[in-house]
């Protein structure tokens, strides 16, 4: 009867350690999948991260030129200050036309809607949008009267350059809000960015076992 009853104690003890042993390897394995689908997320976020950075820094570099060359025409450079707005045009084309490739993702796994209000960014972009509308329409009436033959010192020219220098300096407001917002948004960015590439280089806790393993062994 004894030995009966150390027989089902070893059979249970048995069980019990299969058991456990299966339960453990379930949450390991639960684990582990859950730390390769993070790495995955982690892995997103920090090319999302870098891609958007690169985006804005473009941007702000062309706002910036778009900027230089409104006070340029304000200070009289007309020249100088048209080649650049031509150039700052053309780079803000292309980076609108990249925009939705290059943030959508961002949005996606983050959140920079509460740098873009405490700028009023939106509402700064629309602002910007009805002034570049308006100069566009003031620079068809001055090519229009050169067509017909006026000069660049002529007093319709002159009146139409009185126009612009308002709108200028207006413009000249909005581009500096759209910089600072997106300043904002990189440095915000910059920081998600170094952290998730910390993280997919392991965790500090995967550092430290892997070091105590290797000290055993030696």
């Amino acid at each position: 009867m004894e030995d009966f009853k150390m027989i089902i104690i070893g059979v249970l003890s048995s069980i019990i350690t299969l058991l456990l042993k299966a339960l453990l390897d379930y949450l390991q394995e639960g684990a582990k999948d859950k730390r390769e689908r993070m790495k995955f997320i982690f892995q997103r976020k920090t090319d999302v991260a870098e891609k958007a950075m690169s985006w804005y820094q473009e941007a702000i570099d062309c706002f910036s030129l778009m900027q230089m060359s409104c006070d340029d025409y304000i200070l009289g450079y007309v020249f100088q200050a048209h080649k650049k707005f031509l150039i700052a045009t053309q780079k803000m084309q292309k980076l609108f036309e990249d925009a939705s490739k290059s943030l959508n993702p961002l949005y996606t796994y983050m959140d920079v809607s509460q740098i873009e209000q405490n700028h009023n960014a939106h509402s700064s972009l629309y602002h910007m949008n009805c002034i570049l509308n308006e100069l566009v329409i003031v620079d068809q009436k001055a090519q229009r009267l050169l067509e017909e033959g006026a000069s660049i010192d002529s007093k319709e020219m002159n009146e139409l350059l009185k126009q612009n220098k308002p709108l200028l300096e207006n413009l000249s407001k909005e581009l500096y809000i759209q910089i600072s917002s997106m300043a904002d948004i990189q440095k915000t960015l910059r920081k998600e960015f170094d952290f998730y590439s910390i993280i997919n280089k392991g965790s500090f806790l995967d550092r430290i076992k892997s070091q105590f393993k290797n000290k055993e062994r030696k």
